[in-house]
């Protein structure tokens, strides 16, 4: 796999135990800190600037990271940032490496250039309770290989149904000997790992240190939209290399993937939810699902709220629905309906109205109820009684 490349390879980093970025490092100029192939004692500068963000000054701590921090200094190390905005919030910085005679490991060396937000007078961790920010930014050195080595990766354009995708191989030759000829085959399959269609790319020479574009076209007529995966092999002068790539190939359409309910109690208010997937590589708005109940004649039809469908996402719409009204307990026929773009995508289900459930009372609730009861009954056969004694005792 390529991973660096891209003759503009740039990374950002930041670490931190808020949300605020409150400490910022950038190359200055380029918006981009360009790889380097190694030459001997090559000397690179390069300029920088770290900035504060924040309403409040802070001190910063530099350091240098990577394989090459013995040949590698910068112009300051220790400095404070002045509030936002103000003079002296944003810090210019020289870089400058010098690379040796020899590096003896071929391969990508990383050049890591580091600002840490101190704390207390001890740069911040990340992580660590009360830490600020660490952010880096960096670039990598290759060392050619021996003989003929090629790295790539694949960027793939116009992803839409019923139109031609364009696939294109970037490929850069690490070795130290040009490659005579170069050509990838791209293997399409679906999510499902079916099979689908072999492409072959245009065949190229390389340049020790040189990248070359290798491009195929597929016209992708009646593809259904989803997620697919591209197997890539590259054949150079007898080597290969291989790796995957996912891509999705979208539509302007959303699909119910599945509608739920779990049984509703007659006379409550209960939820029905709509799973949608969105196949379109933009954002949908206004999209609302309706669901419509019916049974012997009984008809009601409920709308959710509108959600914007996000691009190849998952999302569920809910809908409520009042049963004091209904035809009671049984089964009902239900359609939810999802409309977007002037289109609509439908899915039928079952929902079920249940009687509510007689719960049982707990023992030492009813052993109470029920030694209420003989008490009562006893208090009464008491008071009866002594009446009655009383009644016989003024006729005697």
């Amino acid at each position: 796999m390529l991973k660096e490349i891209s003759i503009s390879t740039f990374f950002f980093i930041f670490l931190f135990s808020f949300s605020v970025y409150s400490l910022g490092i950038g190359p200055s100029g380029p918006i981009s800190m360009p790889d380097v192939n190694f030459e001997p004692n090559l000397a690179i500068e390069r300029n920088m600037f770290v900035i504060n963000d924040q309403d409040y000054p802070f001190p910063v701590e530099m350091e240098l990271g990577g394989n090459l921090t013995e040949y590698a200094t910068l112009s300051e190390y220790n400095f404070t940032l002045a509030p936002k905005d103000e003079p002296g919030s944003v810090k210019p910085i020289k870089f400058t490496l010098t690379l040796p005679e020899k590096l003896e490991k071929p391969g990508a060396y990383l050049v890591a250039i580091r600002a840490a937000q101190v704390v207390g007078g001890v740069p911040s961790q990340a992580g660590a309770l009360g830490g600020k920010v660490k952010v880096a930014l960096g670039f990598y050195v290759h060392v050619p290989y021996p003989g003929k080595y090629l790295e790539a990766d694949m960027r793939i354009e116009n992803t839409e149904v019923n139109k031609t995708i364009l696939f294109i191989i970037d490929a850069i030759n690490r070795g130290n000997e040009t490659i005579g000829t170069a050509q990838g085959t791209i293997r399409i399959y679906d999510a499902a790992g079916k099979f689908i269609v072999a492409l072959k790319t245009d065949a190229k020479s390389v340049a020790s240190k040189e990248q070359v574009e290798m491009k195929a076209e597929w016209p992708a007529f009646g593809i259904s939209p989803g997620e697919y995966y591209a197997a890539v092999g590259i054949d150079y002068d007898g080597f290969k290399t291989t790796f995957q790539k996912g891509f999705r190939i979208g539509s302007p359409t959303a699909k119910i993937l599945n509608v739920s309910a779990e049984p509703i109690v007659n006379g409550t208010i209960g939820t029905i939810e709509t799973e949608v997937i969105s196949y379109w590589n933009k954002n949908i708005e206004d999209a609302y699902v309706t669901v419509t109940v019916s049974k012997d004649g009984y008809d009601l039809t409920t709308k959710s709220p509108s959600i914007v469908l996000n691009p190849w996402k998952k999302i569920k719409f809910t809908n409520f629905w009042d049963t004091s009204n209904a035809k009671g307990p049984g089964e009902y026929q239900g359609i939810a309906t999802l409309h977007y773009m002037n289109k609509t995508d439908s899915m039928e289900f079952t929902l079920i109205v249940k009687e509510p459930e007689f719960v049982f009372p707990d023992i030492t609730l009813l052993l109470v109820i029920i030694l209420i009861i003989i008490f009562a009954v006893m208090v009464l056969y008491t008071a009866r009684r002594r009446k009655r004694k009383y009644i016989q005792k003024k006729l005697a």
